[in-house]
């Protein structure tokens, strides 16, 4: 991401002249705003594609649904994009479990809820890894058009 994009992505996600600026403004105990952290970012970063996975599987349902089958392309893209996702949101996870969770135990307690939270996700994420897996070049209308539902409902 430019600099420049990223002033912009900042100025969206805390206004300017609000006390949320202030609190989240660089300071002596921190080099660079909150908003810009890695950490923060990233999360943004898997709400998107969270976002961008639900128009898509939407938008490919409504193909389905319009009697038009999937493309080979479409099963490789899904494929490939999704145990990408997968990928990077459990290692994200590791992460925090692994690192930053038992760090920040160390300064605060932290809620269960926060490592309850992954266990719900990473159950769901496997489910829908298995199910873009199952996709075949050439695949029954009637199984493609099921699977999409699953992924919607998921």
């Amino acid at each position: 991401m430019s600099t420049e994009m990223t002033k912009e992505v900042g100025k969206m996600l805390v206004p300017e002249g609000t006390e949320l600026e202030e609190v989240m403004a660089k300071n002596k105990n921190w080099p660079y705003p909150a908003h810009l952290d890695g950490w923060y970012l990233i999360h943004v970063a898997i709400r998107v594609d969270m976002e961008n996975i639900k128009t898509a599987v939407g938008q490919t349902l409504a193909q389905l649904k319009d009697s038009k089958p999937l493309s080979a392309w479409q099963v490789r893209y899904w494929q490939k994009y999704f145990a990408n996702f997968y990928d990077i949101v459990h290692m994200h996870h590791e992460n925090e479990e692994e690192i930053m969770f038992p760090f920040i135990a160390t300064k605060v307690q932290l809620p269960p809820k926060m490592s309850a939270d992954h266990q719900t996700l990473t159950a769901t994420l496997v489910k829908c890894r298995a199910l873009v897996q199952g996709l075949r070049e050439g695949g029954a209308l009637a199984d493609d058009t099921a699977t999409f539902q699953q992924l919607k409902d998921s």
